[in-house]
């Protein structure tokens, strides 16, 4: 199953391409990010944290022919949560 196919994968496909390489479930929201990327549309999947948001990037990558680039804010986004917790002190006080 790849991009070059004439169709795009079926929901039941792409359950079993999930299972089968990185082990889960996709949910509805995963799904459909996954099959409009697999359609060749420009995706934008904007979610909570930990909705797993990397399994459609593994998933779709595996799954396309050609080089994935993916852009995400996580490091950026994590050095922020870093500076904000050396903010507090022992007592829960901002410093």
């Amino acid at each position: 199953m790849t991009a070059t196919d004439d169709r795009p994968p079926s929901i039941d496909q792409l359950d079993a391409a999930a299972r089968e390489p990185i082990g889960v479930s996709l949910t509805g929201p995963q799904r459909d990010a996954v099959m409009a990327v697999m359609a060749g549309r420009d995706t934008l999947m904007v979610t909570p944290t930990g909705s797993g948001k990397s399994a459609v990037y593994q998933l779709t990558g595996a799954l396309l022919d050609g080089l994935t680039v993916v852009v995400s804010p996580l490091i950026p986004l994590q050095e922020d949560q870093l500076a904000a917790f050396g903010a507090w002190t022992s007592d829960g006080r901002r410093s």
